[in-house]
């Protein structure tokens, strides 16, 4: 589990996170929401150590991650940025067996199993005919699926991603949802997924956690959270919703109207 209590996180003298509790338990497909500014990415950033925290705790496993050093937290967590630069170019599949680095042996070998599950992840996110491609060639769209693959090849019980499917189109962010759907209740790895596609998120997640002012407006059951009053709410601006015919999950939708000057 990460337990998350009274966190405080600044950048320079702007306090971005304030009295932060929060727990994600292995397992749960979690989606972090909220209008810009949150503290969501921040959020991410302190749970993998990226950023420090002012105050507070974070615990994975109820050990402190300040006790953790880098490559064991690795072995815990994994972590997806918005963007990544690669100063030297690697091919698709060297760029992805690195991920492997937290699990290598004494003699600092990849072995067999490491080829093994990167190959199983390049297949589930279709990237095999990008295999020997050089990363820094790739479209937006394919990178960010690259390093999609990097974080399931590091094999962690908790993934983090932030904002991962901003650069994949519609058909790409469904088929990526669906395959980490797919693992998450295969292997019973915690996603924890900040997104700006509301709807989407409603339609994958097991639990919502809105983020709004640098705490936590709420959190819970999608059918418990996802809602006009919460939406409205949090982005300040009204919010309408329909039931989706296909799934029953309330979704979006938007009068034009509402946009006329």
């Amino acid at each position: 589990m990460i337990n998350i209590t009274n966190i405080a996180v600044s950048y320079n003298a702007k306090k971005v996170i304030k009295g932060l509790c929060l727990d994600f338990e292995p397992g749960e497909f979690t989606f972090i929401l909220g209008p810009n500014g949150a503290g969501k990415s921040t959020l991410l950033k302190s749970i993998n150590g990226i950023k420090a925290i002012d105050s507070g705790c974070i615990t994975v496993n109820d050990r402190s991650i300040a006790e953790y050093d880098e490559k064991d937290l690795a072995k815990l967590v994994a972590f997806v940025p918005q963007e990544f630069h690669l100063q030297f170019d690697f091919n698709v599949y060297e760029f992805i067996l690195m991920a492997r680095y937290p699990w290598l042996n004494f003699w600092g070998h990849y072995q067999e199993r490491d080829h093994q599950i990167v190959c199983k992840y390049m297949d589930l996110l279709q990237l095999n005919e990008f295999k020997d491609r050089f990363y820094n060639q790739l479209s937006g769209g394919e990178k960010q699926r690259v390093l999609i693959a990097r974080a399931l090849v590091q094999d962690t019980a908790f993934v983090l991603f932030d904002e991962s499917l901003s650069f994949l189109d519609i058909n790409h962010q469904i088929d990526v949802l669906k395959t980490l759907k797919e693992v998450n209740r295969a292997e019973k790895k915690a996603i924890i997924m900040i997104s700006h596609n509301l709807n989407l998120a409603a339609e994958f997640a097991d639990r919502i956690v809105f983020v709004k002012n640098g705490e936590v407006f709420v959190a819970g059951a999608v059918e418990a959270v996802y809602n006009e009053k919460v939406l409205s709410e949090v982005f300040e601006y009204p919010v309408s919703m329909m039931k989706n015919p296909f799934s029953g999950v309330g979704n979006i939708v938007y009068n034009p109207d509402s946009f006329a000057h």
